[in-house]
């Protein structure tokens, strides 16, 4: 096996155990919620390995990036970033 199939059952894997981990940080979030005062989210319980946290400023700099390349006029846009 070459460094590049392992590399790929390695990905394989982990992806596989993302999928498994939110599946069930979701089922585990509706049987919790109902006990909680507070909602508790699916991505408080598990959090995906290749997801980056991406700060608001950050997300503010892309969204401005992308509204100057495409232009505002083009299409009608609002400047909320959740």
């Amino acid at each position: 096996m070459t460094l590049k199939e392992v590399k790929f059952h390695a990905d394989a894997y982990w992806w596989q155990r993302d999928e498994m981990g939110e599946l069930l940080a979701h089922f585990t979030s509706i049987i919790a919620n109902p006990h909680y005062k507070s909602d508790i989210k699916p991505n408080k319980i598990y959090k995906r390995r290749d997801t980056k946290e991406i700060s608001k400023e950050e997300k503010q700099a892309e969204f401005d990036k992308a509204v100057k390349l495409m232009g505002a006029k083009s299409i009608p846009v609002t400047r909320q970033v959740k």
